[in-house]
């Protein structure tokens, strides 16, 4: 196989991210608690960390969240009880040690904030229609991804649609295919994923 031919598909940037979820964390570090990044949309509740670290082992002591204290022994997870729209005010006294800011729901569900991981994928959309016995339908897209990044069944992929006014879309692995050689030697493996 040529050169060429390979470089026809080669998109050369990355066009899409690969979506990952984790718990929200507005702060990881060692004191002063500065917090950082998007703020929920929905009214929320703070937890915090404490954990020893290298140089830093001091996990007794108090944290307060705008007016409320936490109290601190030992090396542990509480969480304040107000109901926040906006950033608290948190001050730490006598801790010398990690503190972990996670976000929780008023009900202390982990609140999942997204992580976008550029990639690159080369798309092939699959539209038909679908029709029900009334004689009424729809359009279904289904999309074979070609992809040198790792991906599993269930994983969320978020894109530029170009076949859809480059409207911004997410579609999930629903099945990982074989690789496909797009050089000779085996020198530049895709995997071919089944995304809808």
């Amino acid at each position: 196989m040529s050169g060429e031919y390979f470089a026809e598909f080669k998109t050369g940037v990355n066009n899409a991210w690969k979506v990952e979820l984790g718990n929200w964390i507005a702060f990881s570090g060692v004191p002063p608690v500065v917090l950082a990044g998007s703020i929920p949309t929905v009214p929320f509740r703070v937890a915090i960390i404490t954990e020893a670290i290298a140089g830093h082992t001091d996990v007794a002591g108090i944290v307060k969240v705008n007016d409320e204290e936490l109290t601190f022994t030992r090396a542990t997870r509480l969480t304040a009880e107000e109901e926040l729209t906006s950033w608290p005010t948190i001050t730490v006294t006598g801790l010398d040690c990690k503190i972990t800011v996670e976000l929780i729901s008023v009900d202390g569900e982990y609140l999942q904030n997204e992580t976008l991981v550029p990639m690159e994928i080369i798309c092939f959309p699959k539209t038909r229609i679908l029709r029900d016995r009334s004689g009424s339908g729809w359009q279904q897209t289904n999309y074979d991804i070609w992809s040198e990044e790792p991906l599993n069944i269930g994983d969320q992929i978020r894109f530029f649609d170009p076949h859809q006014n480059g409207q911004t879309i997410d579609i999930y692995v629903k099945n990982v295919d074989s690789a496909v050689d797009l050089e000779l030697d085996n020198t530049q493996p895709f995997r071919v994923y089944n995304c809808a």
